[in-house]
């Protein structure tokens, strides 16, 4: 598991948890994104993580609102 951020771990299973609330399999969100099951299942397992282009297309597959990971905070 990569030492990933607890905001990352929330994205991942916010994914995770969505995929299974559509009913779709990691082999169908994968083809959708031109990859393979494995390449899911590395992601929701923590062992790989998202490049921001493969989380903006994952989010669009899923009908995810991306503004709910993306807000803007004072510095």
């Amino acid at each position: 598991m990569h030492r990933s951020s607890p905001e990352y771990i929330q994205i991942i299973s916010d994914l995770k948890g969505r995929r299974k609330e559509l009913r779709l399999t990691q082999k169908e969100v994968a083809e959708s994104l031109g990859k393979s099951q494995s390449f899911m299942a590395k992601i929701e397992n923590y062992e790989q993580e998202l490049s921001v282009t493969e989380l903006f297309q994952l989010l669009k597959v899923l009908n995810l609102d991306m503004s709910k990971y993306f807000t803007k905070t004072k510095v």
